[in-house]
């Protein structure tokens, strides 16, 4: 149970002015999967975002550490956007591959003057990534930022 706690990550997002929360988890929810072949962690993220939480996503996030200060990252899935209508009755419900990539900066506030966030997590990050929206073309790009607790 400890070592399940330890793998979750929460996270406040920022994407492209819509505000949400980010939900990092072991790829078969109770055990971490190291990927084959090149190293490094596949992980579960779920994201929640927009006014009342209308639009949400599901990728596979690649990081080649859980540990380091500075890693590079890499995750794709799919986003529904516009869920629910009854907000606003003339949009329409999609759902569009999406892939994002960027860095993760992370450590441990144990021993740092935010000591009182490790209740917590003792590990807490910054994410700064790219995310494109659609599979075949590169013409919808926006920034991504995550703050939250967890070394995913």
């Amino acid at each position: 149970a400890d070592n399940f706690i330890n793998s979750l990550g929460v996270s406040w997002r920022l994407d492209d002015n819509a505000t949400g929360v980010s939900i990092s988890f072991p790829l078969l929810i109770v055990k971490n999967i190291e990927a084959p072949l090149i190293g490094g962690w596949l992980v579960n993220r779920v994201y929640f975002e927009g006014e009342n939480f209308n639009n949400y996503g599901y990728n596979i996030l690649y990081t080649p550490s859980a540990s380091r200060f500075l890693d590079p990252y890499l995750s794709a899935g799919l986003e529904v956007k516009d869920v629910f209508k009854d907000t606003n009755p003339d949009s329409q419900t999609t759902t569009d591959f999406v892939f994002e990539t960027g860095i993760k900066i992370r450590g441990n506030v144990t021993y740092s003057p935010l000591k009182f966030l490790s209740f917590l997590s003792p590990f807490w990050g910054v994410r700064l990534g790219v995310k494109n929206t659609g599979i075949m073309a590169i013409d919808n790009l926006n920034y991504i930022v995550e703050i939250g607790a967890g070394v995913w």
